[in-house]
């Protein structure tokens, strides 16, 4: 399976060097290697099962993790915050 998605902060500007992780629901294990966001906060990842996952986001001290229950599509993710 293939997904991605698009970072971008607060004032709409994209994140580039986020850190991207594939978790198993509900839990801390990552599934396939860790993405990095790129100029355009652009991340995918390529060739893991097909599943249900949770998606951790890491940019500097900030953590964000949008879990498969929040019922987002993870076709196109759009992950803001103030940093």
């Amino acid at each position: 399976m293939n997904f991605g998605g698009n970072i971008y902060d607060d004032s709409g500007s994209p994140v580039s060097g986020a850190s991207v992780k594939a978790l198993q629901t509900g839990s801390d294990t990552q599934v396939g290697s860790t993405v990095t966001t790129d100029s355009n906060g652009r991340w995918d990842f390529t060739g893991i099962a097909e599943d249900r996952y949770d998606i951790e986001i890491t940019k500097g001290t900030s953590v964000r993790r949008i879990k498969w229950s929040d019922e987002i599509s993870l076709q196109q993710l759009d992950a803001r915050n103030n940093t």
